[in-house]
Order: structure tokens, then sequence, then C-alpha cells
């Protein structure tokens, strides 16, 4: 099996690294020496994440420009296209950003830079969908069929705040600035240099 599809299955089936070493033992055990060791998964894993994350203990972040590069790549990697040098792409997304609260707490208290205290009650996140991959501006050579499954949500920016209007107009701003600051990038597709815009 594939190594990203051992990854999926993990996924899938909410097994922990335990069950799925149990899991593949099972399987060694009557001669079938299909999965593959957790640690290639784990180095799978790791290849989903794209760079210049910034973690703290009440909010997460990706640079915009990495996180569309990554997506393309991604996306580029699982679909077969054949392309010229200097081929134009276009990745067409979504995104949108939504507050929830409720949400489950735990003994834990967050301290913001302006000393008042928040709680993981509440979350803001901002995230982005590819829809689609066109070469140059007429064919279509990937379409998201699911464009509103959790599966293809890719997270931009979240942290345990409120939803407010502020909030709101203040993030918008941000992301908006970003969008239009994303640059052409070039991708390695079997041995050819493409470029990569996104809209």
């Amino acid at each position: 099996m594939p190594t990203e599809q051992a990854l999926a299955l993990i996924r899938d089936a909410q097994l922990s690294k335990h069950q799925y070493e149990a899991f593949r033992n099972a399987v060694k055990d009557f001669e079938y020496d299909i999965l593959p060791p957790y640690y290639k998964v784990f180095i799978a894993k790791k290849e989903c994440y794209p760079d210049k994350m910034v973690i703290t203990e009440r909010s997460a972040r990706v640079d915009l420009q990495c996180l569309v590069d990554h997506t393309a790549k991604r996306i580029l990697e699982d679909i077969d296209i054949d392309v010229e040098d200097n081929t134009e792409l276009l990745l067409v997304s979504k995104w949108g950003c939504d507050g929830a609260f409720g949400q489950s707490e735990y003994n834990q208290k967050y301290v913001r830079g302006d000393n008042q205290e928040t709680s993981d009650s509440s979350i803001y996140m901002v995230s982005m969908v590819p829809l689609l991959f066109r070469t140059g501006f007429d064919s279509t050579i990937w379409n998201n069929d699911l464009p509103s499954s959790t599966r293809w949500c890719r997270p931009i920016y979240f942290e345990f705040v409120k939803e407010s209007a502020e909030k709101v107009f203040d993030v918008s701003n941000k992301i908006t600035n970003k969008i239009s600051q994303l640059k052409k990038t070039e991708v390695t597709i079997s041995g050819k240099i493409a470029l990569l815009n996104t809209t």
C-alpha cells in the first residue's frame, strides 16, 4: 500500500499510532506485509504541512503564499498531466471565515496581549478551498467535486476568540491584502517548469 493511502486509512478510521501498528503486525502474522511502517507514514504526514506556520497556545496561522503553493503542488502530484515548459496554470479557490462558540472548555486559561483572559470556548477560523485547476484560462485539468466538504478545507488562520464585527473586518482586510500580494510560482511537473497563478 502506498504511504499516502496508509495515511488516509489512519485518518478515515481515526486510528492511533498504537492501533495502526497493532493492525499492521496482525496482518504481517498472516505473511501479508502490505502496510508501510509507521515512521514512513509519519514522514508522509509531515509532507502534508505547508511551510511558514506560526503556532501559539491560542492561535495558529500559515503564510498564504506557502499554503496556496503547497495546495497546488499536492494536487498536481496527484493528477496525471503532461505540460510543456512555461505552461501557465491557474488555481481557482474560494475563502471564507466563521466563528463558533459554546465549544467544550478545558481547564486552561489564556491571557491575550492586552492582559485580558480568554478561553477555548469560542473559536474564529479562516479557510480556503481549491475549486479547479486550468491550463491557461480555458482548459480545466482538475475540478473539486466536493467544494463544500471539510476534507478540502485548508485552514489559513484560527484563534480562540469570540467573533465580532471588528474581528471580521480586521481579518477580512488582512486576508484580502495577502491575496492581492500573491505571486506567480514555478512548479515542476515531470521535469518541466510550469508557472502557477492563483485567483
